[in-house]
């Protein structure tokens, strides 16, 4: 894969790490801790932070082998939005609310962040392998 294809597939895998945790996030936080509807789904600080945070999972997915790549991603997705969205955002729902929406955050956007990834790598290996 060249280095242009690999630039548009990470930013692909960014953006739809950042959307789908952001979308899923707000549910629960809709659902569970009571945040309004419209705030809890579309709010552009929640969006702006999820891609600074899938950048990143980006990052240490770049420098780290995989599986402490999964453990900093889920350290970082988790407990940088909670300090975030307490003292700059300052919704406070209750500590235990507060952590379990962000490590579902966490999950959901690692989780597909990196399903774009195994998506992109298993259709190179199938065209390679469709080649011979």
């Amino acid at each position: 894969m060249n280095a242009s294809r690999r630039i548009v597939l990470e930013i692909i895998a960014v953006l739809a790490g950042a959307v789908i945790g952001t979308l899923f996030a707000g549910f629960l936080a809709w659902l569970f801790a009571g945040e309004p509807f419209v705030a809890a789904m579309f709010s552009p600080r929640d969006y702006v932070l999820a891609l600074v945070v899938v950048t990143i999972f980006a990052v240490l997915y770049a420098k780290l082998s995989a599986t402490p790549a999964v453990l900093a991603s889920l350290a970082v997705g988790t407990f940088l939005p909670v300090i975030v969205d307490r003292f700059a955002f300052g919704w406070n729902p209750g500590a235990l609310a507060l952590v379990l929406v962000n490590l579902a955050f966490a999950v959901v956007a690692l989780s597909a962040y990196r399903f774009v990834h195994a998506n992109a790598l298993a259709r190179e290996a199938a065209g390679r392998a469709t080649s011979r």
